[in-house]
């Protein structure tokens, strides 16, 4: 009896364990992007405060942001090549590397 119990506490380790590995190899896929949405006035550029940034992985499906005071939006996403929209217009067509941070130069959004 003894020795079921180990066996089933093994059991009930290893599956978190498993699912804690799956989780690690995804993240290490992941690729952590940051940007900045300006707005063009005749004094200059700005931050765009309050932009709607979408990130569309070409083929799938889109992450969204709003941006703050700063104009700056991040997001979590896998490498490959993707579609930035601002308040709904496409903007931009950026392929992400496979590496864990990546910069996208500033957008004008207007």
């Amino acid at each position: 009896m003894g020795i079921n119990t180990i066996k089933c506490l093994t059991r009930k380790v290893t599956l978190p364990l498993s699912f804690l590995l799956l989780l690690t190899s995804m993240a290490a896929h992941a690729t952590d992007v940051r940007g900045r949405i300006d707005f063009s006035a005749r004094n200059g550029i700005f931050p765009m405060n309050g932009a709607f940034v979408e990130l569309c992985i070409i083929g799938g499906g889109c992450l969204s942001y709003r941006t703050g005071y700063d104009g700056m939006y991040y997001f979590r996403t896998a490498p490959g090549n993707h579609d930035i929209l601002v308040n709904g217009r496409l903007l931009f067509r950026q392929f992400i590397p496979n590496q864990p941070y990546f910069d996208i130069p500033p957008l004008i959004g207007n």
